[in-house]
């Protein structure tokens, strides 16, 4: 497609606006939801013309820069309501069920004592008027959602995702459905006709209202529609259409209401589109909604005024964001800005109304997806003058993109342009710190001594915990923050979506400050009631951290069928720095201390001991459909009259993980049995022990799923300090667990540091070994390593699976260093945490010295198993992969990734940088036979991939759903799909694809010789950008103008590699035309050759240098035609014949580089053309 140009500036600024009071205007903002920057016709859109939206343009002003304040819904619209960056108040994604709120860390629903536009405006003698989507909460499980008119509205109608959803929209609760009053497709006019109305019963002053229709978010259903089309481009001109078409007739009725010429009307969007349809409906920008990138934050921007703003004018200039609205507004219309917190947008008046193209100057920020697993962006952006630069907090995945020449983000300079970057960087990395839920969290001050009708919002006005948990129910947020003392409770303290927080002395003003040793802080049942207790059925965000829960007894009657002496917990709890003592269970009920009764409940840090139960469970019980995450914790004389005395399990679908833990004497059934169910001690779901130590006769404990378990007895204790549970200094739980497995706690229950000595202790308490010991990053590795060495020296080298164990317990990123030589492994490799180098002789000392095209460092999946496997693909890696020839791997059914990745699977943040990727491949239809790359970013850099072969898509890389892959300088060649990507395939339309100085040729897709494709579709996909690289491949991906300096390579047109391999010929259209941005990222080639040679970098994975360039056993050298491998002497390596007609015909072969397998590190020479015996 080609490339839609931005707008241009056009006709003459008028005289700077001065608005009587008595001539205020009327202000209506049209956020229309996921429009796409081209979506209407005026700003380059060719779905449908948009009539109405571009006569708006032709009678007003237009932006081509301005800007939404997040890619997505929620956020977008806190930052157009309150005027400040949407993370301040803790809106970091869209709005979910409770559950999945407190998995992104963000509230339920804006607070409403945010800043709020609407309040500003009411304030200074406005009608304010809310009709349309809301979706800042309310809506799903969250029924606290404070009222739309607390934001400053006197009216309101909206939708489902609202606190108060209009009856005739909302049938059932969900986003729509056929039995709705007003269907889908008549809410835009519903919403018009509510506006119109409003603006007619309130003509004698001026109004402001906030107009969001629901279009055109998907679905996109219209009158008799195709429910199978609902995602079409065909469905969406219709919905479109229709859109445009409301337009025409609200700007008709402000004609008919007499009231047009002083009525602002602003039309904009809340983020970018979803689908895009390949850049389509972003004016192929990068990106779409969900990314940082343009596709997602820039927005169409239309301001009408007449007689005040020129008419037809587009300022191409100014850069204006979402935020700037609430404060020029506000000037425009002579109201305050409230000062009670600082805004972060600026007054942009003189721009918007055409006065001004000022250039800004000040930076804009945007944060989006921290939490995301998936996220394709980094999740920090900021736009400073001409550049945008993106990075996550920890200061990866760095991207730097010059907006005046390429604002499509095509051209990553972060490497050219250090200074910017490293000044940039800094700023966007401070101003996450510093923003990041500024305001987020609501904070209830309690006493013991507290006033009932005191609001709690100092420690001056401390109020009492009952109160608190009533004013709690109104806060998104809420923090109950408690001063030490006892607090008898006589009825349990309902504690859905609330943080319980003790240790305070009350002067602290941080949560960091607190001191739950010095400063005790009890809740104490009296032996009458359950002090904690979740509302059941739904999921919560409760927390309880820093408490002592001491004599609770479970209640007849009570929830959760009467279960839970301490307290009862529901999916989302988590409890934290706790003690349990002293509660019981009666009448045969469950857990002493807790039971958890639905979903998933995290208890870390804490002490339970002397609980009693009169059921199972003498201190937690897991519930049917339970799983319970158990870290660091104690749990010492206990007792149950059934078999768990410590863990209670209810039922097969109960499971437990238990993490850096100790159970210890306690007593279940009569018997030390610290586990067990009801009935059975070795009944029960899935248990989990790693790095824990617990006393138990359950099979669940030896069943083969379980991690340096250790076994305790009354004989092998844990060495509690006399009339304690802290360990004494020959315990053998100290050092004996994993910091990797436990919680970012900085201190143990003692108040003392977590992490003390070689490495984090089992238990709830650390002993104090003195500062953390930092060992050597380094574990030295070699194909004949001593399993019983430790890999601290090369004299000292281990075998690569000990020092794989030996990693796994790092505080911190391990580096393997491994010896030249082959590596067969049986069980893949997950490299999560882990920098594994190859290319060492034995005895460098530095990275520096190695030589990875001289020491061949193999990892061989022997047909059998797929090496390299990220294991946490949902999480962020440091998994980096340098100087490694990886072969022979195969998925295997029911790995993770669903069993996609042959010769590994990665996700996001892995790099891969000087690798081989050869005979690799997969079977049963899966994708990626080298690598599949699975979530998030993932760089490939200096590599060759060569003879792969995939039964599904992706010869050598398959890019899954989700994914941006920067491939730079690597070549691919000789690699094989089903699909009809031979080299790179693509997943979805959110499977991203750069390729920078790389060279893809001779790989067949589907057949053909073709190097990229879809999984179904040779022109399908995500984001494809090709930067002087050189692709033999037919998609219309590589004519679409996103790609600059791109060579299409064919069996006519070759990248010319010599005869011996995969190096360059003289005269090869490959030297000296790559991009030079990215020289830095290797220094030298693969064959270790310095990568600059000539006047600039070239393509590949392979510097040409000029002479003759013999082949090493490293290479593979096989790759066009029939041939057999000689030594020197001319004399045929026994076992390495001729290339059959069959495989050159592409067969799917299960070894299309055995002839490889076995040969010394030497020079040989390929003849292609003939055997000769």
């Amino acid at each position: 497609m080609k490339t839609r140009k931005l707008l241009m500036s056009s006709a003459a600024l008028l005289p700077v606006i001065s608005i009587a009071q008595s001539d205020r205007p009327n202000i209506i903002i049209l956020n229309i939801d996921d429009m796409g920057y081209s979506d209407p016709s005026c700003f380059g859109g060719d779905y449908v013309k948009t009539t109405n939206i571009d006569q708006l343009a032709n009678e007003g002003l237009s932006l081509t820069q301005f800007y939404t304040s997040c890619p997505i819904s929620s956020p977008s619209r806190v930052g157009l309501t309150t005027g400040m960056y949407p993370t301040r108040w803790g809106i970091n994604t869209f709005l979910q069920e409770r559950v999945n709120n407190a998995k992104n860390e963000q509230n339920d629903f804006l607070s409403d004592k945010a800043p709020s536009m609407a309040r500003a405006l009411k304030a200074s003698g406005y009608a304010t008027g809310h009709f349309g989507k809301w979706h800042m909460g309310g809506g799903r499980d969250v029924k606290n959602a404070p009222s739309i008119t607390n934001y400053g509205f006197d009216e309101y109608a909206s939708t489902w995702e609202s606190p108060d959803p209009d009856p005739k929209l909302t049938s059932t609760n969900w986003i729509w459905a056929a039995t709705d009053e007003i269907k889908r497709w008549n809410r835009t006019a519903y919403f018009v006709d509510k506006t119109l109305d409003f603006l007619s019963r309130h003509k004698d002053q001026p109004c402001f209202i906030s107009l969001w229709p629901d279009d055109v978010h998907t679905p996109w259903v219209y009158e008799g529609d195709d429910a199978s089309q609902r995602q079409s481009s065909h469905s969406l001109s219709i919905v479109l259409a229709e859109l445009d078409r409301q337009i025409g007739r609200f700007m008709q009725g402000l004609k008919d209401l007499g009231i047009d010429q002083n009525t602002i009307v602003i039309f904009t969007g809340d983020n970018g589109p979803a689908p895009d349809f390949d850049g389509h409906r972003t004016n192929d920008f990068r990106g779409q909604k969900g990314t940082l990138y343009e596709g997602g934050i820039r927005m169409p921007f239309i301001i009408r005024w007449p007689n005040h703003i020129p008419v037809g004018v587009k300022n191409d200039k100014s850069v204006v964001c979402m935020v700037d609205l609430f404060p020029s507004l506000c000037k425009i219309a002579g109201a305050e800005v409230p000062t009670n917190y600082p805004l972060d947008g600026v007054d942009m008046s003189d721009v918007i109304t055409g006065q001004s193209e000022r250039e800004r100057t000040t930076p804009l920020f945007w944060e989006f997806g921290k939490t995301k697993a998936d996220r394709v962006s980094p999740h920090i952006a900021v736009r400073d003058g001409e550049w945008k630069l993106l990075v996550n907090a920890d200061g990866s995945m760095t991207e730097l993109y010059n907006m005046t020449t390429d604002f499509n983000e095509k051209n990553n300079v972060a490497t050219a342009n250090p200074a910017i970057t490293q000044r940039l960087k800094k700023a966007a990395i401070d101003w996450f710190n510093e923003a990041y839920r500024e305001y987020a969290d609501n904070v209830i001050y309690v006493t013991p001594e507290g006033d009932d009708t005191a609001d709690g919002t100092s420690w001056t006005e401390a109020t009492t915990l009952s109160h608190a948990v009533k004013l709690a129910k109104t806060e998104s947020g809420a923090q109950v923050w408690m001063k030490q003392g006892t607090y008898n409770v006589s009825s349990s303290v309902i504690s859905d979506n609330v943080a319980f927080y003790g240790g305070f002395n009350s002067t602290e003003k941080k949560l960091t400050e607190r001191n739950w040793k010095t400063n005790p802080t009890i809740i104490d049942g009296g032996g009458t009631v359950s002090p904690f207790r979740n509302s059941l059925n739904t999921s919560t965000s409760t927390v309880l951290d820093g408490l002592i829960i001491q004599n609770g007894i479970n209640q007849a009657g009570a929830n959760g069928n009467g279960n839970g002496g301490g307290a009862i917990l529901n999916d989302g709890a988590v409890v934290r720095n706790c003690i349990f003592r002293n509660n019981r269970t009666q009448t045969s009920k469950n857990g002493a201390a807790i039971h958890c009764h639905t979903g998933q409940i995290r208890i870390e840090n804490s002490l339970f001991y002397g609980n009693t139960s009169s059921g199972n469970g003498g201190a937690v019980q897991i519930g049917g459909g339970v799983t319970t995450t158990i870290v660091n914790c104690t749990f010492c004389d206990n007792q149950a009259a059934g078999p768990g005395g410590a863990f209670g399990l209810g039922n097969d679908g109960s499971n437990l993980n238990i993490y850096n833990s100790i159970a210890w004497h306690n007593t279940g059934a009569g018997s030390y049995s610290s586990l067990g169910q009801n009935t059975n001690v070795n009944g029960g779901g899935t248990v989990i022990s790693q790095y824990s130590a617990i006393e138990s006769q359950s099979t669940k404990l030896t069943d083969g799923d379980d991690n340096n378990h250790m076994a305790l007895s009354e004989s092998v204790t844990p060495m509690f300090e006399e009339g304690g549970y802290r360990l004494q200094e020959s315990s053998p739980c100290i050092d004996a667990g994993n910091v990797n497995l436990a919680s970012n706690i900085n201190y143990d229950l003692n108040m003392q540091r977590r992490f003390s000595g070689a490495q984090i202790d089992m238990g709830a308490y650390e002993f104090d070994n003195g500062e953390p010991v930092v060992g050597n990053s380094v574990i030295h590795v070699a194909p004949d390593g001593d399993e019983a060495q430790d890999g601290t020296t090369w004299d000292k080298a281990t075998s690569l699976q000990h020092a794989l164990t030996l990693a796994d317990t790092y505080t911190d990123k391990a580096m393997l260093w491994l010896k030249e030589g082959t590596y067969i492994v049986t069980t893949p490799i997950h490299p999560d945490k882990m920098e594994i180098y190859g290319g060492f002789s034995g005895n460098e000392q530095t990275l520096e010295e190695r030589n990875f095209a001289e020491h061949l460092t193999i990892i061989d999946g022997d047909g059998k198993i797929s090496p390299i496997r990220n294991s946490n693909l949902d999480a962020n890696v440091v998994t980096l992969l340098d100087g490694l020839i990886i072969q022979n791997g195969i998925n295997q059914a029911g790995a993770n990734g669903n069993g996609n990745g042959g010769g590994a699977i990665l996700t996001k943040g892995a790099t891969i940088r000087n690798c081989i990727f050869r005979n690799n491949r997969t079977q049963n239809g899966k994708n990626g036979a080298a690598i599949h790359c699975h979530l998030g970013q993932i760089s490939i850099e200096n590599s060759l991939f060569v003879n792969n072969i995939s039964s599904g898509n992706g010869g050598a890389i398959q890019i899954g759903g989700g994914v941006t892959a920067t491939v730079i300088n690597c070549t691919l060649c000789d690699n094989v799909a089903s699909g009809p990507g031979g080299a790179f395939g693509l997943g979805t339309a959110a499977s991203n694809l750069n390729v920078y100085n790389t060279i893809a040729w001779h790989n067949t897709g589907a057949g053909n010789y073709n190097s990229f494709g879809q999984n179904t579709d040779v022109n399908g996909g995500g984001t494809v950008i090709s930067l002087s690289s050189a692709i033999e491949s037919q998609s219309t991906k590589f004519t679409d103008g996103n790609d600059e300096n791109h060579i299409f390579l064919s069996q006519e047109n070759t990248p010319m590699f010599t005869e011996d391999g995969y190096q360059l010929q003289k005269g090869s259209p490959c030297i000296d035309t790559g991009d030079d941005n990215y020289a830095a990222i290797s220094v030298c080639d693969l064959a270790g050759k310095s990568r600059l040679a000539g006047t600039h970098i070239d393509r590949g994975a392979y510097e040409f240098v000029e002479g003759t360039t013999a082949i090493n056993s490293h290479t593979p050298a096989l790759s066009k035609s029939e041939g057999a491998i000689y030594d020197l002497s001319g004399r045929r390596i026994k076992g390495h014949g001729a290339r059959s007609k069959g495989q050159e015909d592409n067969q799917m072969i299960n070894d299309q580089c055995s002839m490889f397998n076995g040969l010394k590190k030497g020079i040989y020479i390929v003849n292609r053309k003939k055997v000769i015996e």
